[in-house]
């Protein structure tokens, strides 16, 4: 096998692998905020003119 194998040609037993969790999985509330940021309700003022 040489050193430059192009990417999809890999052999079968690599590409049919099954992954067995070892944890139950996370709830996505646990993962994400309560509350999520929101934008100003206002838009920021204009900064002043460089002279």
């Amino acid at each position: 096998m040489g050193h430059m194998i192009p990417a999809g040609t890999g052999f079968s037993m690599y590409r049919n692998i099954k992954l067995v969790p070892l944890a139950e999985p996370i709830p996505a509330e646990d993962l994400l905020p309560d509350t999520l940021p929101t934008a100003p309700s206002e838009p920021a003022p204009e900064p002043a003119p460089v002279a």
